[in-house]
């Protein structure tokens, strides 16, 4: 008995993992971003990575999966930036000082913008933190990726590889 309700909540927990990278904004041009850089006076906009693949990831400072993610997602863009992609981190919270004091223990090595508002994050209708958005050369979402765990790394990869192939053909 014990085993069988183990395997049904396995299952459970995986559909919600595939239900939760799907979208109604998949398939749509991403929305435009321009905010501050969380780190310099400047601004940060999607429309300046144009013709590469852009991985956009929303996050705030009380997101537990967000310091998990940090590590590989730096590795990620390290692997990848040569070949055209390239990641940028929105902050959602409203005080940039916790921002910034995450940003002090979980350092990223890609651009950080700051959505304290919350404006971008209503544009692509983020639900929970983290959430990624992967958008190809063209500016369409391929991918919306809920939540992070070491078991995505794999399929995220994945993706980024798909479309970084399809720069080349």
């Amino acid at each position: 008995m014990i085993r069988c309700c183990l395997l049904l909540l396995t299952v459970f927990a995986s559909s919600l993992c595939l239900a939760n990278t799907q979208s109604s904004m998949q398939g749509q041009l991403a929305p435009e971003l321009a905010l501050a850089d969380l780190n310099r006076d400047a601004k940060i906009e999607l429309q300046n990575f144009q013709g590469k693949v852009v991985y956009v990831d929303f996050w705030a400072s009380s997101c537990f999966a967000c310091r998990l993610s940090f590590p590989f997602l730096n590795k990620l863009r390290s692997q990848y930036a040569e070949q055209g992609f390239e990641i940028v981190a929105v902050n959602t919270d409203s005080s940039k000082q916790d921002a910034l004091d995450f940003l002090a223990k979980y350092p990223l090595d890609y651009p950080v913008a700051w959505d304290p508002t919350g404006s971008s994050s209503k544009d692509y209708q983020v639900r929970a933190l983290p959430t990624g958005f992967l958008i190809d050369a063209t500016g369409k979402i391929r991918l919306v990726h809920l939540g992070f765990s070491v078991r995505h790394e794999a399929y995220l990869i994945a993706h980024v590889e798909k479309l970084l192939a399809e720069m080349i053909e």
